[in-house]
């Protein structure tokens, strides 16, 4: 076996080139110390994160009314964050967007700040997809709306625009964020943790419209409220100091790469040609409704099941790792991020087609 290819899940690939300047940057002094041993007061590190925010705005467009923070810990923490934030106390309405395990989990940690109101839900039955947006029943009064923009499990992805609340709309863009475009004036706030598309785990990342700063609970610690954060410039507990560094590298090279657009192109093309794979076999299938199906993981299973452990040994003996499904729904899963090559993908769609060949 000479090479891996990484379709894991998270954390994820980084890209070669990222590799090399992160692995050069540790022999290099940033003013009179290594990048290891830099404080966040440093100009050293003041000049890394001044340089992503710059390209965060250049990438995504971000209008000068939102702000851009970098928080440790990874999204999860973000489901507490919101609440915290933007809702004035336990009785208030909070709409949610159910569309699999993680709009579950965001649910669940809301409901100790909020009345939590489902949106609309997934379907039970397969093909999975949600309901017209016609039968969905906002609040009129809600704090918020959350949605997770991509869900890694089942392989689902929202269509862009999808989602028209009459309140401030708030995202999970972890697993799919700079992959496309989007209008950022169109949400309230927007989350992502790093390790999947911009960097490594540690680190998420927080584009929020001013005016809901400043809204936080009496309660809310201040290492976790936004605005204390902002006023900080993300510095008011010392932040994951190379996580921030691995996400400047990895803005850098999406934008030498052609930016947003160019990640979603090549998204476009990798998963195209793994669904035709999936659709055009005899023991592969995906249970995503086409207009669902996600860019970033691809979920399908085998007939008969039996196979799939016997198809998770070979890939793995061939250099293909991180293609098992979720514990919580199995199968089988190929996440492919901002940093994958599509000559990985088009390697594992040969495998694939030799595996149906000569097992199925």
């Amino acid at each position: 076996m000479s090479l891996i290819r990484n379709f894991s899940p998270g954390p994820a690939k980084i890209p070669q080139p990222v590799h090399q300047r992160i692995r050069a940057a540790l022999h290099e002094d940033f003013g009179t110390l290594p990048l290891l041993e830099i404080s966040h007061r440093s100009p050293a590190f003041i000049n890394i994160i001044d340089e992503s925010r710059y390209l965060l705005r250049q990438l995504l467009n971000i209008p000068s009314s939102y702000r851009i923070l970098f928080l440790p810990s990874g999204a999860t923490l973000q489901y507490a964050m919101v609440p915290l934030n933007l809702t004035a106390d336990t009785e208030q309405s909070l709409d949610y967007l159910d569309s699999g395990h993680w709009s579950q989990r965001a649910q669940r940690q809301a409901k100790a700040y909020g009345q939590v109101h489902v949106v609309a839900r997934l379907s039970a039955d397969r093909p999975w997809r949600l309901p017209p947006t016609s039968q969905w029943d906002f609040c009129e009064h809600a704090a918020y709306c959350h949605c997770v923009d991509n869900e890694t499990l089942l392989g689902f992805e929202l269509p862009v625009g999808l989602v028209q609340s009459p309140s401030p709309l708030v995202a999970d863009m972890t697993s799919n964020f700079l992959s496309r475009p989007f209008d950022v004036d169109r949400y309230g706030l927007v989350y992502a943790s790093a390790q999947k598309n911009i960097g490594i785990a540690g680190l998420s990342i927080v584009i929020v419209d001013k005016c809901l700063l400043g809204t936080a609970r009496a309660e809310t610690p201040e290492v976790l409220n936004y605005a204390i954060q902002a006023d900080a410039h993300s510095c008011f507990n010392t932040p994951p100091i190379f996580a921030c560094y691995t996400v400047l590298q990895m803005l850098r090279w999406i934008d030498e790469q052609g930016g947003v657009a160019s990640m979603h192109r090549n998204s476009v093309a990798r998963a195209e040609s793994l669904y035709q794979c999936i659709d055009q076999s005899s023991i592969y299938s995906n249970e995503v409704a086409v207009d669902y199906r996600s860019r970033m993981n691809v979920h399908f299973r085998i007939r008969p099941a039996e196979l799939e452990n016997v198809f998770l040994e070979q890939a793995e003996a061939e250099g293909f790792v991180g293609l098992r499904g979720h514990r919580a729904v199995g199968g089988l899963r190929a996440s492919m991020y901002n940093a994958m090559d599509g000559d990985d993908v088009h390697a594992l769609i040969d495998f694939m087609m030799h595996f149906e060949k000569h097992t199925g």
